[in-house]
């Protein structure tokens, strides 16, 4: 199969470098501009840019997805199928140009948790389940026909790095199952039942902020969600703090009360509904930590509040 390849993340890169090793055809590959380094500014390619750049395949950088350009460029492809995982919104004249169209990988049992963060939001609502979707691009995001998806267990207390590395393992079968599929003629779409389906918005700070007057199981979602970046945070003395990992107690207080702090026992907050011993946090300037360690160098005293 001749494929154009749309995407710039590690996981783009992964579903990238299974198609090679599967023997298909990268005619052409799009990815993002290089994009200056936090330390030095430094131009810094993207993974799939230094991925393509090893295999020698043709690469193009592109910022603007209406660029005539990259209109033209895909249409010299020839390509029977285009590919796009983790990158921007495509316009028809782009993701129409392929033989077969263009599809697509995303995390989520789709209709359910359509957008750009469907893990996070997964563990935030506290899903048992969540999947990968393959799909045909249409005009509307994350609403085309579907070919395969596959359920993914979560576990109680799996964070989203974790839960992310095993959805990217599954990802890289279900997209090659797909393609040959396609490419067998075997595959049939099945439109998406638009009554099912629900939303995971972009990440901003606020949403990654803790709020205390949640229950203690809605609280424990939300920081294995943000771990093992950006963190889920909150106020304490007026600094941020980030909150790695946490176990739900039955314990009860004032919400974002400190009901216990001791280098042995650990620290405890309370929240709306229980409480949350806190595990491994972070205060600015500072390397992430195990709470007793924190503890053995930080006087907090019990009815501090975190906010």
């Amino acid at each position: 199969m001749k494929i154009v390849f749309f995407g710039t993340t590690d996981y783009s890169a992964r579903m990238l470098e299974a198609l090679i090793s599967a023997g298909h055809d990268i005619s052409l590959v799009v990815t993002l501009p290089d994009r200056p380094s936090r330390r030095g500014h430094k131009p810094i390619p993207t993974p799939v840019a230094k991925l393509a750049q090893k295999e020698g395949l043709t690469l193009m950088k592109v910022k603007n997805m209406h660029n005539e350009d990259l209109v033209r460029r895909v249409k010299e492809a020839d390509s029977d199928l285009g590919v796009v995982v983790a990158f921007k919104i495509l316009p028809v004249e782009v993701f129409g140009a392929p033989r077969l169209g263009t599809i697509n990988v995303h995390p989520s049992l789709l209709p359910e948790l359509r957008g750009p963060a469907p893990v996070r939001w997964a563990l935030i609502r506290g899903y048992k389940e969540t999947g990968i979707t393959t799909f045909r691009i249409n005009e509307n995001v994350d609403e085309g026909n579907l070919f395969l998806q596959e359920r993914i267990r979560i576990g109680p207390d799996e964070t989203y790095g974790e839960l992310f590395e095993r959805i990217t393992e599954s990802s890289a079968d279900i997209l090659i199952h797909t393609v040959n599929g396609l490419a067998a003629g075997t595959l049939q779409p099945k439109m998406q039942d638009d009554s099912m389906a629900t939303k995971a918005p972009k990440i901003t700070p606020e949403n990654s902020r803790i709020d205390w007057t949640k229950s203690a199981k809605d609280i424990h979602n939300l920081v294995r969600a943000m771990n093992p970046k950006p963190g889920a945070w909150a106020k304490f003395r007026g600094e941020t703090v980030r909150i790695y990992q946490t176990e739900v107690t039955e314990s009860q207080g004032t919400p974002g009360e400190i009901i216990e702090c001791n280098p042995k026992t650990g620290l405890t907050v309370a929240c709306g509904d229980g409480a949350v011993k806190v595990l491994e946090l972070q205060m600015p300037g500072k390397k992430a930590i195990d709470v007793c360690s924190f503890l053995c160098g930080c006087k907090i005293e019990e009815g501090e509040l975190l906010r």
